[in-house]
């Protein structure tokens, strides 16, 4: 699809602001791109966009004095910030670098949101097209932008996009043929504000889509998703109780069709998928399997083959019979009360970092029913210790080093040592994947044996 525009202004130099920058300019538009930011950190970024003849602005407080006909708003940018309220002022269409690669995508599309899990089900989903013989591509908030992808000449079958609620508040005819909403849970309500907001823009991610088109959705979460939604979309279950279209249940997925009472099962006995968390991906994989016309033997075959991305339930250890699961990626509370559910030992967890707009309390039950001592780290240590050391042992470590010593000479054998943070990781690293790297690092470093 040929761009209209003539004009258009991408506000943050970040990976995706690039994308959509370079693939405008693609189209002969004159491209002006802001950051906030300058000096070293944004160098590299700036000549290969100056090279395609975009100008660049670093340093910005206030946007150039001139119309636009669209403005690119980069995910770290909320969209009531001062710079979107001005350009919407002036009547200019404000959309996501998702909506900007939508528009000139002729390749069926599958979309991933939800507050957790999301990159685990976007892997599954790779594997079993891939499998199946489907010429197929990921990214999205996966990692490569669409813009990007689709720079790079991709045509195939299937683009599998991992979709951010910032993503979606800048969507507008976003319209995928098959979309999954895993969970809706609490989680970036410091910049949505309340749980209401978080989960309209979760459900906005089916407002475009057609009867021909799916919906996949937890089974306790459809009910409110589609009241919200201003879709049309034919609905699908997914979950572990009975009333579900996709049922997980002791190893098994059991489906069934409403219009004939035909069931099937897929089996994911002895693999990654065998509990009840990560049973409820597998569930939701099987139903986009079904839609892609994936049969039960290639899915059992993929799903026993499958290996965890890193940083997220990922076993990177085990000394003198303690085991270290990296869970870095847990930056909510529910993705930290997610990781102790499939806990069957006794827990030694390390939780901690920039703490989000969560209720504490809310995983108190779960605590005390896992864990044996928390470890806390970063800038919510206090509230957390404030908040938990009522119900379940807790040690103020204030580093990740200083956590994991401790944890170590406590732990012991048939124990494991869980680093699921229940926080962001910006207190004190880049990122999650980094916070992951150093447990690992430290991990490597103990000494001593258990006696």
């Amino acid at each position: 699809m040929c761009a209209k525009e003539q004009t258009a202004l991408v506000l943050g130099l970040g990976v995706s602001g690039r994308a959509a920058a370079r693939m405008l300019a693609s189209e002969d538009v004159k491209v002006t791109s802001v950051d906030k930011a300058s000096g070293d950190s944004l160098a590299s970024a700036v000549s290969p966009l100056t090279a395609l003849g975009i100008e660049v602005l670093l340093g910005v407080e206030e946007l150039p004095k001139r119309h636009f006909d669209l403005c690119v708003v980069s995910p770290g940018i909320a969209m009531d910030s001062l710079w979107v309220k001005s350009v919407l002022d002036q009547g200019t269409e404000v959309v996501s670098e998702l909506e900007v690669g939508y528009r000139r995508c002729n390749s069926k599309i599958i979309a991933v949101t939800g507050s957790n899990g999301k990159s685990t089900m976007v892997k599954f989903c790779r594997d079993l097209l891939t499998a199946a013989g489907k010429r197929v591509s990921v990214g999205g908030n996966y990692g490569t932008p669409l813009c990007e992808i689709l720079l790079n000449g991709f045509s195939g079958d299937w683009l599998i996009l991992e979709v951010s609620s910032f993503q979606l508040e800048g969507a507008v005819r976003f319209q995928p043929d098959i979309g999954v909403l895993l969970n809706v849970q609490p989680d970036h309500l410091d910049r949505h504000g309340d749980m209401k907001t978080y989960a309209r823009l979760k459900a906005k991610l089916f407002d475009r889509m057609l009867g021909n088109q799916t919906g996949i959705v937890l089974d306790t979460d459809k009910d409110n998703i589609a009241a919200m939604s201003e879709g049309s979309c034919k609905w699908v279950t997914f979950g572990c109780s009975e009333d579900a279209d996709y049922r997980y249940v002791n190893g098994t997925i059991k489906t069934k069709n409403r219009t004939n009472n035909v069931s099937s099962e897929y089996c994911v006995r002895r693999t990654y998928f065998e509990n009840d968390i990560m049973g409820r991906t597998a569930a939701a994989a099987a139903a986009v399997a079904d839609n892609c016309g994936i049969n039960q033997d290639c899915f059992a075959g993929v799903a026993m083959k499958f290996e965890g991305l890193p940083h997220r339930m990922q076993k990177v250890g085990e000394k003198d019979g303690v085991v270290f699961i990296d869970d870095s990626k847990a930056t909510n509370l529910s993705a930290m009360r997610a990781a102790l559910l499939m806990m069957n030992r006794p827990v030694h967890l390390i939780a901690g970092g920039l703490p989000k707009k969560e209720n504490l309390n809310s995983v108190k039950e779960i605590l005390a029913k896992k864990v044996k001592t928390a470890y806390l780290i970063g800038k919510a240590a206090n509230e957390m210790n404030q908040s938990w050391g009522n119900i379940i042992a807790c040690e103020k470590c204030g580093t990740l080093a200083r956590a994991v010593a401790e944890a170590w000479t406590r732990s012991g054998s048939g124990e494991i040592i869980l680093l699921s943070p229940g926080c962001a990781s910006f207190d004190q690293f880049v990122s999650f994947a980094e916070r992951g790297d150093e447990f690992v690092k430290l991990i490597r470093k103990l000494e001593g044996r258990k006696t």
